[in-house]
């Protein structure tokens, strides 16, 4: 049975952890998955681009973290830019505009979980500090050139995860960037907090903001803020769609399934809830019984949420629910908190996950027959399935990480360094594209084109769709679920559209 004093600890931290939030490490590489494996935490990656220097090639002139080759987002004329404050018609200037001098950059980041899981008595749950890998990045590009020949200079507003209030931490990093300094890119890490007054606050100052986290918002705020793009969630509506329509076609939700959902009423979630999951359930013929708790402001919210997502067991229970699903980014915190009082009352539902449930990186916090009773629809394969999956892009990632001392071992470690490592690259392309334009009139367009070649450490098919029209980024997705004959999670379906 799950530990309570255990689960709090883990959903408390996982407050402010983008991605992860494993409370345990993978064991092992399970059998008959040998086409993954977990990098070990020394030894060179070969078949890396590589400087002299033994790095990866240095950003804004060869191939970088993420990028697709020397000089492939930087050449070409003027192309349709994205609708980042400027409207369909910005384009990026010619290669005689250039723009040069330092980069001052916004960066929204968390500290350490260690503090967090300490206040509930409960164990550290990453091995890496999200603060020391974002350093490491903007080291990196500096000695190696900066962006686009722009040496990085940032100004820095770290989250403390025990905070009572991230609406009001979210709101004094803003009027750092956007009063106490003047910057034109915000890059946010903004874990599983969605703030709209944050988006609104840059929004205002003409700020872009490129950010990844858990803390998606749903269609309605992608239009409302147009300067946001999402590097690694879609939209809520997004992913109940994916939901839906892909266990739906896997044959793992039917009409004759009764559909628990449990919805974190925060303003995103209950539109998303009403304007896609109710159309959507009712058009597929999937009945939906639903339960709310409050949406999460910040740390001591943690206790009222478990108890609220823990009290919703029996009512689906005594309803006929047989799969239950989670609307809300605190997706790892529900599935633990739901399961842990669906086991004391001897229950055995089935789950609808997502990717924000990371369940393979926290399989080992569940006993085997739990396990089996999960699947979902992914598009973060380092969370989704066993082990960690190499591509040309994540050994980038890795060979930059170790150079700067970044230990990484579990998935839920590996999870942080190639969501930073996307963020910072996806910016990165794009200046490069943007012939070194940050401003909201130029830098957009440079996100549009860049995005055509970039290759994506975090995301499944290791490609990002951000443009003129769509600002969150993951273009597919696949279901997952446990395999019995491996004792692993896989994807059993071939990548399909996250519409």
């Amino acid at each position: 049975m799950l530990r309570s004093r255990a689960l709090v600890g883990a959903a408390a931290v996982g407050f402010v952890l983008a991605g992860c939030g494993s409370t345990v490490q993978q064991s092992g590489t399970p059998a008959g998955s040998d086409q993954f494996s977990v990098p070990g935490a020394g030894g060179a990656v070969s078949g890396t681009p590589t400087t002299a220097g033994g790095l990866p090639g240095a950003p804004g002139s060869v191939t970088g973290p993420g990028s697709s080759g020397p000089g492939a987002v930087a050449t070409g004329g003027p192309v349709t830019g994205s609708r980042g404050g400027t409207g369909p018609g910005a384009t990026v200037p010619p290669a005689g505009q250039a723009k040069t001098g330092p980069l001052p950059l916004g960066v929204l980041d968390a500290s350490s979980p260690a503090a967090a899981a300490a206040a509930t008595g409960a164990n550290n749950p990453a091995g890496v500090d999200p603060v020391e890998i974002t350093h490491a990045f903007i080291r990196y590009y500096n000695t190696h050139g900066g962006m686009a020949g722009r040496k990085i200079q940032p100004i820095e507003y770290t989250i403390n995860p025990t905070s009572s209030s991230y609406q009001s931490d979210l709101s004094a990093a803003c009027a750092k960037f956007t009063q106490d300094n003047h910057v034109d890119v915000v890059v946010s890490q903004v874990g599983n907090f969605f703030s709209a007054n944050y988006e609104n606050c840059l929004a205002k100052a003409g700020v872009t903001n490129l950010e990844v986290g858990n803390g998606a918002p749903d269609n309605q705020d992608v239009s409302s803020y147009p300067q946001l793009f999402t590097t690694a969630s879609p939209t809520v509506d997004r992913r109940i769609t994916a939901a839906l329509r892909g266990l739906t076609q896997a044959g793992l939700l039917t009409r004759q399934s009764k559909l628990g959902v449990i919805v974190e009423d925060c303003p995103e979630n209950t539109r998303a809830y009403s304007h896609t999951l109710t159309p959507l359930a009712h058009s597929l013929g999937v009945s939906v019984q639903r339960a709310d708790v409050d949406c999460v402001g910040g740390f001591s919210d943690a206790g009222s949420f478990f108890a609220q997502v823990s009290s919703a067991v029996l009512p689906f229970r005594s309803a006929g629910v047989d799969r239950v699903m989670f609307i809300t980014s605190f997706e790892i915190a529900a599935l633990q908190a739901f399961e842990n009082q669906a086991q004391a009352q001897a229950w055995k539902p089935t789950y609808a996950l997502s990717s924000l449930a990371a369940t393979a990186a926290n399989a080992g916090q569940y006993p085997a027959d739990a396990q089996s009773r999960m699947a979902g629809v992914g598009w973060i394969p380092v969370v989704d399935v066993s082990a960690v999956r190499h591509s040309a892009a994540t050994k980038r990632c890795d060979a930059v990480a170790r150079a700067q001392g970044i230990n990484a071992k579990s998935q839920a470690d590996y999870a942080f360094v190639y969501q930073i490592c996307d963020l910072f690259a996806v910016l990165d392309a794009s200046l490069v594209a943007a012939r070194g334009h940050d401003e909201a009139s130029i830098l957009p367009a440079g996100v549009a084109t860049a995005m055509g070649s970039f290759e994506s450490a975090y995301v499944l098919g290791e490609r990002l769709r951000l443009d003129r029209r769509v600002h969150d980024a993951p273009p597919s997705f696949s279901v997952f679920r446990y395999q019995q004959t491996c004792s692993c999670f896989r994807y059993s379906t071939k990548p399909a559209r996250l519409a």
